[in-house]
């Protein structure tokens, strides 16, 4: 009976599935309403946004105005359609509120009399007055509720604002037809020149000081995730010169924000999202929970934050117009990918005209230098994580949903202050139907696609905002739920092409999960060819949705779904900017540095999933892995602190920072003689691997050799790791295969390193970081991510950034700072640092050293002895310096001894690059000693018209450390001799890893991307 009951259940879930999938499908194929208003008049004003009312009552009566003109009469009835069935209890209060009361009667009269005559619409005019009055408004209700002082102290009366408008449409008399036309378009002139005046004296007022103390308060408690009762604390009189409480400032906050969440319901189980489609349903399609309770309440809401209004506040800042300009900066591709503006996918779309719903817009994407580009990120957060708690045994997760701007530049687009969040799925479970949950995002979408009016602050003028997201990032899970695909370990769950999974053909065996190796053990040749040259493409998706819509049983529908590995229409598929294959890159943060390498290093434990053993070739015993843990944790101590932090041993919970660092420049020298020789060369390809993909900037030459390099790593591994056993089969997960596709993803996104996940893991961590309700942590964290968003909000609208900057202040690394000095008469891109000593006499080798550089350098024909002479004894030495623009800093010997032994990091190894006796360039490493600055004085016997000043370097070199280590593994042993160099030969810090007696070195300079995650914290970027 258990069985059978359990039976049962699986297949009452199985039918709910079909329902669910199968009514997304038609619903978006065949049922949307052109302007997604169906259902508006059920109480549900809060789903649609105001702008897209607008745009459908602007198409109604272009409608309206269209068949009248070819009639002859006019119709009412669309009008009638727009005041009594799409307009909003709140639109028609503020209607009413604004309509005025002298307006005379014979004003409409003449105007139908000439419609009967010329055919046009009689309630354009009064349309267009009244739209425009109520856009005033609400700019002016968003910026201060009725008056408020300008900074330069005047006060703006909105009632005669509104008395000015309106007295435009006051009635007067017209002798002809003309007449009248040309009093309309004055009335329209005059309209949009008032209110782009009026907006320009909006955009003037700014904070007063009551209120950007109170904000103040807030962003600190915000910044450092105080408490409501730390608050309080806060805002008591003895402790701030603050008259008012914490509600009173949260209010005042969104006030001067002017972002308004939205509240729908969803199911207690977070399955769906009760918008769209499940607008009018009282239970959950999945768990059939009911939508309210017993006092007719919802028993779970999701709080959803407007993204328009949030990119609108962008173009009120000055200093934000300039840095969207970032995409007009970048320029034209030029052959090398720098950007995800430099993707294939990007360059298609510029070519392309915007269609929204089947109507083609006249402009492209792009076309304007005002349009925004985004991208879209979720992942699940786990709650109460190691805390003793019953919570923590309850796996509570919530799914955070934010948007990414990528037309900010890679430094500030990373940055929490300026990463957008459109609020937080709730728990307790993760989320069933995700396109239900990204229906307000979607509105917001097409409304953005057509164009949304905004104010320019530096252009003082209107404009229609476009806004268009392009790529997403997000790690697998997130990836399938978003774009309606199978979840790993289906029959078909890659998206990029069409392989198939396979699983063990014995029906005895436990594990019958699918897998997906190229090459099958039955087969000859491997599919990787045939694969990567039969790609799938947006179209191709188009067609299976089509097909799923027209399922005609529950049978077929599921057949469908398992052969194309698809589970339902993804509604931001439907986006016109959007590409189901293109826009979708595999997260390469979790690709590679928490599947791969874990994976990697599980093989060589002897630990992987079901198949690994002692008998393996590749097998290091456990003495061999003490030792490699000893090495790992001591040798953190020779890199500099700006590459890595400190490394824990392999058999603590590595992040995605640390399996990065310890795989790409690490494991070349820890594994070196402990993995057999081919086992090691693959290592090595995969380390390449590792280099080629995380560039930050990638010619088509780099681009071919990572589908090169890619290509034979894989093949390598399926024959060392898979061995072509059924047997052996859990060593091709999905993780593996789509390492196959980095040199696509990279083709259709860009870099990956620009759209990876790393941004994705700091909203995560913010959130994480931010639960302080145990009774009710997601209504506290939604509370606490609305509050952040206005602010944001604030800062950038009033040009607060530095007041109301929710991450500690980053330095500018192009200033001088404390105990640095610079000389730009000699270097212009040098900062010299502490410790600093003044006359130090410096020894006669040294000065020998300085002797010889300068003999060389000016091609002197003196002796090095008489040369010496015209140097000073005493000179001033710097123990570090820095590149300006960079915050990283060199250290020396000399910087070093003012350090503790036990908390130092050795930062005072350098890579150079110098010429040798046949002028090849030749990479040099070695351990600086000082930095000296150094004037020869001026000496007839020498031939030196005027002194000559430097900056030079004592250098002590590694010996026989020959090759360039950000390529290839670079070992020595001992250290050489010491020669004076000049500092701008310097070209960057490198660390070291010991293994016995040798050292090895870690040198950065590749190219890649820094995979560090950058908290609050610290100063340093990614």
């Amino acid at each position: 009976m258990g069985r059978q009951r359990g039976r049962q259940a699986n297949a009452k879930k199985n039918i709910s599935d079909y329902n669910i999938n199968k009514n997304i499908t038609k619903a978006h194929l065949h049922s949307r309403a052109p302007c997604w208003c169906q259902g508006f008049n059920v109480g549900c004003g809060k789903v649609l946004a105001y702008s897209t009312r607008k745009l459908h009552q602007r198409m109604q009566l272009e409608k309206s105005r269209h068949s009248t003109s070819e009639g002859g009469e006019t119709n009412e009835e669309p009008m009638e359609d727009i005041d009594m069935g799409y307009e909003s209890n709140h639109q028609a209060l503020i209607y009413e509120e604004m309509a005025p009361e002298h307006l005379d009667q014979g004003y409409t009269a003449r105007l139908d009399e000439r419609n009967k005559k010329s055919g046009s619409n009689p309630a354009r005019t009064a349309f267009i007055v009244e739209e425009k009055a109520v856009e005033v408004m609400g700019e002016v209700e968003a910026s201060q509720d009725m008056s408020e002082t300008t900074s330069t102290g005047e006060e703006v009366n909105i009632e005669g604002d509104r008395a000015i408008i309106w007295d435009q449409a006051e009635d007067d008399s017209f002798e002809s037809e003309d007449e009248l036309e040309l009093h309309r378009l004055r009335i329209e002139e005059e309209m949009d020149l008032h209110f782009q005046q009026r907006s320009a004296e909006l955009e003037q007022l700014s904070l007063r000081d009551q209120d950007l103390r109170q904000m103040r308060v807030l962003a600190y408690n915000l910044k450092y995730g105080h408490s409501r009762a730390a608050l309080e604390e806060l805002t008591e009189p003895d402790m701030m010169d603050i008259d008012t409480t914490p509600y009173r400032m949260k209010k005042q906050l969104e006030e001067l924000s002017g972002l308004h969440e939205k509240i729908y319901h969803c199911c207690i189980n977070s399955c769906i999202l009760f918008a769209g489609e499940y607008l009018l349903r009282k239970t959950c399609p999945v768990c059939f929970e009911p939508r309210f309770d017993n006092r007719n309440k919802p028993r779970n809401i999701y709080r959803y934050l407007p993204i328009i209004p949030r990119l609108q506040a962008l173009f009120k800042s000055d200093r934000m117009v300039q840095e969207l300009d970032y995409r007009q900066r970048l320029g034209p591709f030029e052959g090398t990918f720098r950007d995800v503006f430099d993707s294939e996918h990007f360059r298609d779309l510029l070519a392309r005209n915007v269609e929204v719903e089947g109507e083609k817009l006249p402009f492209k994407f792009g076309e304007f230098d005002t349009d925004i580009f985004l991208g879209l990120t979720t992942d699940g957060v786990a709650l109460f994580r190691g805390l003793t708690t019953q919570q923590s045994r309850t796996s509570l997760t919530c799914w955070p949903v934010a948007v990414i701007i990528y037309s900010l530049s890679p430094t500030l687009r990373t940055q929490l202050q300026f990463t957008f969040s459109l609020g937080i799925i709730p728990g307790p479970h993760q989320p069933k139907i995700m396109n239900s949950f990204l229906f307000p995002f979607y509105e917001e979408c097409l409304n953005g696609a057509r164009g949304v009016e905004t104010y320019h602050s530096g252009r003082r003028q209107m404009f229609q905002l476009h806004f268009y997201p392009i790529v997403n990032t997000m790690d697998i899970l997130g990836a399938v739920k978003v774009r309606g695909g199978k979840s790993p370990g289906a029959i078909i769950p890659c998206h990029e092409c069409r392989i198939e999974g396979i699983n063990h053909p014995d029906p005895d065996v436990s594990n019958r999960h699918y897998y997906y190796p190229s090459q099958r053990p039955e087969d000859s040749e491997s599919l990787t060819d045939d694969l990567l040259q039969n790609l799938n493409t947006h179209e191709y998706f188009v067609d299976i949705w089509d097909q799923l819509s027209r399922a005609k049983s529950d049978r077929d529908f599921i057949a469908l779904q398992q052969k194309y590995g698809v589970t339902c229409v993804p509604i931001v598929g439907l986006l016109p900017s959007i590409d189901i294959v293109k826009s979708f890159p595999y997260g390469l943060m979790h690709q590679l540095f928490e599947n791969l390498c874990p994976n990697m290093v599980n093989h060589w434990k002897g630990r992987f999933t079901q198949l690994s053993s002692t008998s393996d070739p590749y097998y290091i015993k456990s003495e061999v892995w003490k030792q490699i843990n000893t090495d790992t944790r001591e040798s953190a101590r020779l890199t500099p602190s700006w590459m890595v932090r400190l490394m824990p041993d392999l058999t603590s919970s590595y992040t995605a920072e640390s399996w990065a660092f310890w795989m790409t420049w690490m494991s070349p020298y820890l594994l070196f003689g402990r993995l057999p020789d081919e086992h090691y060369q693959h290592l090595l390809l995969m380390v390449r691997m590792i280099k080629l993909a995380t560039s930050l900037e990638i010619t088509e030459a780099m681009l071919e050799e990572l589908d090169e390099v890619v290509r034979e790593w894989h093949a390598e591994y399926e024959r060392l790791y898979f061995r072509f056993d059924y047997d052996r089969l859990p060593a091709c997960p999905l993780t593996i295969h789509a390492l196959l596709h980095l040199a696509n993803d990279t083709r259709n996104a860009g870099p990956l390193s620009r759209v990876w996940e790393f941004v994705t893991e700091r909203i995560m961590g913010f959130i994480g970081r931010s639960v302080k309700s145990r009774r009710y942590p997601f209504s506290q964290i939604s509370q606490t991510l609305k509050m952040m968003e206005q602010m944001k909000t604030v800062a950038i609208k009033f040009n607060r950034w530095d007041e109301l900057k929710l991450e500690r202040r980053r330095l500018n690394w192009n200033t001088l700072h404390r105990n640095e000095q610079m000389f730009p008469e000699i270097n212009k891109t040098t900062i010299l640092s502490a410790p600093r000593q003044d006359d130090y006499a410096w020894t006669d080798e040294h000065r020998s050293l300085v002797a010889q550089y300068f003999k060389a350098v000016l091609c002197l024909e003196a002796p090095v002895v008489e040369i010496v002479k015209q140097l000073p004894k005493l000179v001033t030495r710097w123990g570090s310096y820095r590149v300006k623009g960079e915050g990283n800093k060199v250290s020396s010997t000399f910087g070093l001894r003012t350090r503790s032994v036990d908390s130092r990091r050795d930062s005072s190894f350098v890579r150079t690059e110098l010429l040798d006796s046949e002028d090849n360039q030749i990479v040099c490493y070695g351990q600086l000693q000082y930095i000296a600055h150094v004037s020869l004085r001026s000496k007839q016997q020498l031939q030196i018209q005027s002194g000559v000043s430097e900056l030079i370097a004592i250098v002590r070199w590694c010996k026989d450390a020959v090759g360039d280590a950000s390529q290839n593994p670079v070992w020595y042993t001992d250290m050489g001799a010491e020669e004076a160099i000049n500092v701008a030969t310097l070209q960057c810090g490198v660390g070291r890893i010991r293994i016995g007696e040798r050292y090895g070195i870690i040198d950065l300079s590749y190219g890649c991307a820094r995979m560090v995650f950058v908290d609050d914290d610290d100063d340093s970027e990614i």
